[in-house]
Protein backbone atom coordinates (compact mmCIF):
# COMPACT_ATOMS: atom_id res chain seq x y z
CA UNK A 1 0.00 0.00 0.00
CA UNK A 2 1.01 3.78 -0.37
CA UNK A 3 1.41 6.96 1.74
CA UNK A 4 -0.84 9.16 1.52
CA UNK A 5 0.35 12.17 -0.25
CA UNK A 6 -0.58 14.43 2.80
CA UNK A 7 2.05 13.53 5.00
CA UNK A 8 0.36 11.80 7.79
CA UNK A 9 2.74 8.86 7.79
CA UNK A 10 -0.47 6.81 7.26
CA UNK A 11 -1.46 4.70 4.32
CA UNK A 12 -3.61 6.35 1.52
CA UNK A 13 -6.65 4.13 2.21
CA UNK A 14 -6.80 4.47 5.71
CA UNK A 15 -5.95 8.34 5.43
CA UNK A 16 -7.75 10.74 2.26
CA UNK A 17 -9.29 8.16 0.49
CA UNK A 18 -12.94 8.02 2.23
CA UNK A 19 -12.74 11.85 1.91
CA UNK A 20 -11.91 12.18 -1.92
CA UNK A 21 -14.23 9.04 -2.49
CA UNK A 22 -16.63 10.62 -1.00
CA UNK A 23 -17.80 8.03 1.77
CA UNK A 24 -17.07 9.91 4.19
CA UNK A 25 -16.48 13.80 5.71
CA UNK A 26 -13.42 15.28 6.70
CA UNK A 27 -14.25 15.54 10.56
CA UNK A 28 -11.92 18.51 11.13
CA UNK A 29 -10.68 21.03 9.45
CA UNK A 30 -6.54 19.49 9.15
CA UNK A 31 -7.82 16.40 7.81
CA UNK A 32 -10.08 18.91 4.63
CA UNK A 33 -6.48 20.61 4.48
CA UNK A 34 -4.53 17.81 4.09
CA UNK A 35 -7.42 16.04 1.53
CA UNK A 36 -7.55 19.07 -0.55
CA UNK A 37 -3.75 19.22 -0.71
CA UNK A 38 -4.21 15.09 -2.03
CA UNK A 39 -6.17 16.16 -4.52
CA UNK A 40 -4.11 18.65 -5.92
CA UNK A 41 -1.21 15.56 -6.33
CA UNK A 42 -4.06 13.67 -7.82
CA UNK A 43 -6.04 16.56 -10.07
CA UNK A 44 -9.36 15.73 -7.91
CA UNK A 45 -10.81 19.14 -9.23
CA UNK A 46 -14.36 18.44 -8.44
CA UNK A 47 -13.07 17.53 -5.03
CA UNK A 48 -11.46 21.11 -4.45
CA UNK A 49 -14.92 22.62 -5.55
CA UNK A 50 -16.98 20.60 -3.73
CA UNK A 51 -15.21 21.30 -0.66
CA UNK A 52 -14.83 25.05 -1.15
CA UNK A 53 -17.22 27.24 0.82
CA UNK A 54 -20.40 27.64 -1.17
CA UNK A 55 -20.28 31.38 -1.82
CA UNK A 56 -16.45 31.28 -3.11
CA UNK A 57 -17.52 28.51 -5.31
CA UNK A 58 -18.42 31.15 -8.05
CA UNK A 59 -14.52 32.75 -8.02
CA UNK A 60 -12.93 29.25 -8.47
CA UNK A 61 -11.67 28.21 -11.88
CA UNK A 62 -11.56 24.51 -12.58
CA UNK A 63 -9.13 24.68 -15.15
CA UNK A 64 -7.41 26.88 -13.76
CA UNK A 65 -6.38 24.40 -11.05
CA UNK A 66 -5.92 21.22 -12.88
CA UNK A 67 -3.96 23.17 -14.82
CA UNK A 68 -1.52 24.07 -11.91
CA UNK A 69 -2.08 20.47 -10.35
CA UNK A 70 -1.10 18.50 -13.65
CA UNK A 71 1.66 20.98 -14.50
CA UNK A 72 3.44 20.44 -10.74
CA UNK A 73 5.74 18.15 -8.86
CA UNK A 74 4.02 17.93 -5.93
CA UNK A 75 6.63 17.61 -2.94
CA UNK A 76 5.31 17.36 0.53
CA UNK A 77 2.61 19.01 2.75
CA UNK A 78 3.74 20.27 5.98
CA UNK A 79 0.92 21.67 8.74
CA UNK A 80 3.00 24.50 11.06
CA UNK A 81 -0.52 25.37 13.16
CA UNK A 82 -4.12 24.11 13.42
CA UNK A 83 -6.75 25.93 15.66
CA UNK A 84 -10.29 24.97 15.96
CA UNK A 85 -12.72 27.08 17.51
CA UNK A 86 -15.93 25.74 17.54
CA UNK A 87 -17.26 26.04 13.99
CA UNK A 88 -14.31 27.92 12.28
CA UNK A 89 -10.69 27.36 12.30
CA UNK A 90 -7.23 27.98 10.22
CA UNK A 91 -4.56 26.11 9.15
CA UNK A 92 -0.98 27.29 8.78
CA UNK A 93 0.81 24.99 5.68
CA UNK A 94 3.49 24.56 3.67
CA UNK A 95 2.36 22.96 0.49
CA UNK A 96 6.03 22.17 -1.24
CA UNK A 97 6.46 21.92 -5.28
CA UNK A 98 8.17 21.88 -8.33
CA UNK A 99 7.32 23.65 -11.56
CA UNK A 100 9.69 23.02 -14.35
CA UNK A 101 12.35 21.81 -12.11
CA UNK A 102 12.02 25.31 -9.43
CA UNK A 103 11.28 24.01 -6.50
CA UNK A 104 8.81 26.29 -4.87
CA UNK A 105 6.78 26.73 -1.30
CA UNK A 106 3.30 27.28 -1.15
CA UNK A 107 3.44 28.92 2.26
CA UNK A 108 -0.93 30.08 3.76
CA UNK A 109 -3.02 29.99 6.13
CA UNK A 110 -5.69 29.06 5.55
CA UNK A 111 -9.28 29.76 7.11
CA UNK A 112 -12.28 26.97 7.37
CA UNK A 113 -16.05 26.77 8.75
CA UNK A 114 -18.08 23.95 9.35
CA UNK A 115 -21.68 23.55 8.36
CA UNK A 116 -22.78 22.36 11.56
CA UNK A 117 -26.21 21.08 9.96
CA UNK A 118 -24.19 18.89 7.50
CA UNK A 119 -21.32 17.94 9.82
CA UNK A 120 -18.93 19.02 6.93
CA UNK A 121 -15.96 21.45 6.78
CA UNK A 122 -15.56 24.15 4.13
CA UNK A 123 -12.26 25.86 2.93
CA UNK A 124 -13.35 29.47 2.76
CA UNK A 125 -9.71 31.00 1.58
CA UNK A 126 -6.04 31.71 2.72
CA UNK A 127 -3.89 33.96 2.62
CA UNK A 128 0.24 34.48 3.36
CA UNK A 129 0.97 34.69 7.07
CA UNK A 130 3.57 36.93 6.74
CA UNK A 131 2.09 39.39 5.06
CA UNK A 132 1.50 41.77 7.93
CA UNK A 133 -0.14 45.04 5.86
CA UNK A 134 -4.02 45.83 4.77
CA UNK A 135 -3.86 42.80 2.23
CA UNK A 136 -3.80 39.77 4.88
CA UNK A 137 -7.35 38.94 4.47
CA UNK A 138 -7.11 39.69 0.61
CA UNK A 139 -7.03 35.56 -1.09
CA UNK A 140 -4.13 34.17 -2.08
CA UNK A 141 -4.33 34.23 -6.08
CA UNK A 142 -1.85 31.55 -7.85
CA UNK A 143 -0.82 33.26 -11.06
CA UNK A 144 -1.07 30.68 -13.95
CA UNK A 145 1.18 31.92 -17.02
CA UNK A 146 -1.31 31.61 -19.99
CA UNK A 147 1.59 31.31 -22.32
CA UNK A 148 4.81 29.35 -22.12
CA UNK A 149 8.42 31.16 -20.61
CA UNK A 150 10.15 33.19 -23.38
CA UNK A 151 13.93 32.94 -22.48
CA UNK A 152 15.61 36.29 -23.28
CA UNK A 153 17.87 34.58 -26.01
CA UNK A 154 14.52 32.94 -27.47
CA UNK A 155 13.44 34.28 -30.57
CA UNK A 156 10.21 37.02 -29.77
CA UNK A 157 6.77 35.22 -30.26
CA UNK A 158 5.91 38.58 -31.87
CA UNK A 159 7.67 36.97 -35.46
CA UNK A 160 9.73 39.35 -36.05
CA UNK A 161 12.73 37.08 -36.09
CA UNK A 162 14.40 39.18 -33.24
CA UNK A 163 15.53 37.63 -29.87
CA UNK A 164 13.39 38.27 -27.37
CA UNK A 165 15.60 40.98 -25.34
CA UNK A 166 15.97 43.00 -28.05
CA UNK A 167 12.29 42.95 -28.97
CA UNK A 168 9.30 42.54 -26.80
CA UNK A 169 11.35 42.09 -23.63
CA UNK A 170 12.78 45.45 -23.78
Amino acid sequence: MALCACGSGREYADCCQPYLDGTAAAPTAEALMRSRYTAYTMAKIPYLKETLAPEKRKEFSADQARRWAMEATWRGLRIIKTQETGATATVEFIASFSMKDQAQDHHELATFRKDEAANRWYFIDGHDPDDTGESAAAPVVTYVREQPKVGRNEPCPCGSGRKHKQCCGK
